[in-house]
């Protein structure tokens, strides 16, 4: 039976870890209606109809809903408190069966497979990809399988080590270096004159202000001192994936402005189009 809880008797410990348990069950929903805007992409890059992406997510959430059930039943029957650790355990499990099984096998790989001299690092970052999609599948996190995976690479003796971490440095730096220069094709010069006043006062704010803030108030529980924070707050690139989120929005944009204005240049139809759209000519 479903215990009935006054809202007098709940506590604040308690309201704040509803708060945030509802938040959480309300960005899934607002996941799933942004998805249904991504079809317009989805349909133009995988070549499927609109029919079949609706039979997906009916499939999709007609899996969710009988699940969705019995675990009502199991939460009643052993407890809310349970079930979510046990979820979180398993969660981490998952994490940590992919990413270190994964580094092992690759480090066993490394060992004893007689690769050449220079196929040592290409092997590493295949393993990599497979290790995320193998994570991936299983619904776990790709990118924390791969970080388990690395530290285990990194930390055990294995044939060119020296090789593999300076290729993938040098990776890294590449995959960095692309990044800013596609971002940095769709500025239009002459509207630098405009935008550079507001861009640079917007970045200092983030650099000098919110990023510092943030990070002493997540490490406030933590034994660091002040030098250990400010160097923190002050080290990796910020605002990369903000960016790359608003280059996506902008995508979206081009694509349905074509239809509703009925351009009379050929319309995007996928995302990859719309993104070669937005260049300084055609701003």
């Amino acid at each position: 039976m479903t215990q009935v809880v006054s809202v007098q008797s709940i506590r604040p410990a308690e309201s704040r870890l509803i708060a945030a348990v509802c938040a959480a069950h309300m960005m899934s929903h607002y996941y799933m209606l942004m998805l249904a805007p991504l079809f317009v992409f989805i349909r133009a890059d995988f070549n499927v109809s609109y029919t079949e992406l609706a039979l997906a997510l009916t499939v999709f959430n007609v899996v969710s809903g009988v699940l969705q059930t019995p675990v009502g039943f199991l939460v009643d029957r052993v407890g809310a408190r349970v079930v979510l650790i046990a979820g979180l355990a398993l969660s981490s499990v998952a994490y940590a069966v992919a990413g270190i099984v994964g580094g092992r096998l690759v480090v066993f790989a490394l060992n004893r497979v007689a690769l050449p001299q220079g196929l040592h690092a290409p092997f590493v970052t295949t393993a990599a990809l497979v290790i995320f999609g193998v994570a991936q599948i299983a619904h776990a996190s790709g990118f924390l399988a791969v970080y388990l995976a690395g530290i285990i690479i990194g930390n055990r003796p294995t044939r060119a080590h020296n090789s593999v971490v300076t290729f993938l440095d040098a990776a890294t730096w590449l995959a960095q270096i692309v990044m800013f220069v596609m971002l940095g094709l769709l500025v239009s010069p002459q509207r630098l004159t405009v935008s550079v006043v507001p861009a640079v006062l917007v970045a200092l704010v983030l650099m000098l202000v919110a990023r510092p803030v943030a990070v002493f108030l997540c490490l406030a529980p933590f034994r660091f001192n002040w030098r250990e924070k400010v160097f923190i707050a002050w080290t990796g690139l910020r605002g990369a994936v903000a960016i790359e989120r608003r280059v996506c929005a902008m995508c979206m944009l081009e694509i349905f402005r074509d239809d509703d204005l009925g351009s009379h240049t050929r319309p995007a139809t996928s995302f990859r189009d719309a993104a070669g759209r937005l260049t300084p000519a055609r701003r």
